[in-house]
Parts: structure tokens; C-alpha cells; sequence
């Protein structure tokens, strides 16, 4: 199992349902959230079916309660002033036993989004599958959703801040869609990781597109 990298055709599969958890799904989930976590610098967060080649409508995602600082955005981001971490708050609906101060993966079925805020903020996203590019991305600030565990049990959830930007991040990974189509879309600006500095911080540099 390997992350698929753009432009692979398959990244742009439009997602099935998920009709029946089955033995080899939930050996990929562990392989996917395995996969995942192999990813340090910048961390993987969230890793969706198509950008394995599959065409199920899941993806895992990492639930963090600790005070990590500059990490959580989309599948692998670095906000360039600091992201904000996920807090308690960010988290109505999921259980407590989901949040630990190292973070836990979670396993996300047949996602749906059902409200969305009014208040919209723009982060500065990247991805698994378009290493070293980053853009500014208007997401919504709070979000309504619904889904099934990796058990078929149907959880409800007020998502807020980080959660609710990886959630609508890896749902756009379900519809066939890229952070950087979001970038054209609404006119934001597009960079590219060209390195570190002496503390080690990353360099971006724009990109006319």
C-alpha cells in the first residue's frame, strides 16, 4: 500500500458507499492508519480510500488532544503562523475514549455533512498525495456530520476549528476532489516548500498559477 500522488487519475475516483464491513476492510483501516502515521515531517493527519486507489467512501483520521503547534491541517499542514490545536470543544460527539494527549486515529464511514456554519475561516492546507505544495483554503469554521465507525455503529458529531477542516478535507478526497482545486477556485494563493531555515522552520514560496 502506497499514497497515490497527483496527478493519478484514480485520486479523482467518485467514492461508493461502504455497504457491508467485512474483514479485509477493516485489515485496510489499520494498514491505512498505518500507513498514515509513517509520515513525521509533515505529519500525516488523514489519509482517504482514493488516495490508495480504492474506491469506498472511508478514510481515517487522527484525533489529537495534545499541544502539539503547527501541525493538523488537512492530511500533513504547517500553518505558517502556528495552527490552533483541536480542543475538547472541537470534539463534541466523538467519545472521550478517542482522545488521548498522543492523539488516536479514528476510522470514518459513509461520511455526510449536514450543516454547515456561516463563519468560514482560510487555512493554509496541504496533502498527502501533492507533497511539498501548500495553498490557502476557505473552509467552514463548524460543521454537522454523521457517520459509521469502523463497528457499523452511526456516530453524530459537532465538528469545530482543526476537526471540522480535516473532516471537509478528506470528504473532498471522497468526491474526487483536491485542496489544490479549491486553491483555483476561490483565487488563493499557491506555494512550494523549497526547504528549512536554520531553526528548522519550513520556507514556502509562492506560486503564480
Amino acid at each position: 500500500m502506497q499514497v497515490l500522488k497527483a496527478p493519478n487519475p484514480l485520486l479523482r475516483i467518485q467514492t461508493k458507499p461502504v455497504r457491508k464491513i467485512t474483514p479485509g476492510l477493516l485489515q485496510t483501516f489499520k494498514d491505512m492508519i498505518k500507513l498514515t502515521k509513517t509520515f513525521k515531517d509533515p505529519e500525516g493527519v488523514g489519509l482517504a480510500s482514493t488516495q490508495i486507489g480504492l474506491d469506498g467512501q472511508y478514510f481515517v483520521a487522527k484525533v489529537d488532544g495534545s499541544a502539539r503547534t503547527r501541525k493538523q491541517v488537512g492530511d500533513t499542514t504547517h500553518l505558517a503562523g502556528g495552527a490552533p490545536n483541536p480542543a475538547r470543544s472541537h470534539l463534541r460527539g466523538v467519545p472521550n475514549s478517542e482522545v488521548n494527549k498522543d492523539g488516536k486515529f479514528i476510522t470514518v464511514i459513509n461520511p455526510k455533512i449536514t450543516w454547515t456554519s456561516k463563519k468560514t475561516k482560510i487555512y493554509f492546507e496541504g496533502c498527502l498525495s501533492i507533497p511539498n505544495y501548500w495553498g490557502e483554503t476557505e473552509r467552514y469554521l463548524g460543521i454537522k456530520v454523521t457517520y459509521m465507525d469502523e463497528t457499523g455503529k452511526v456516530i453524530k458529531a459537532n465538528l469545530k476549528g482543526v476537526m471540522a477542516w480535516i473532516f471537509q478535507h478528506e470528504v473532498d478526497h471522497l468526491n474526487g476532489r483536491l485542496f489544490m482545486d479549491r486553491v483555483l477556485e476561490q483565487k488563493g494563493k499557491f506555494y512550494k516548500n523549497v526547504g528549512k531555515d536554520k531553526t528548522g522552520a519550513d520556507i514556502f514560496e509562492e506560486i503564480n498559477l
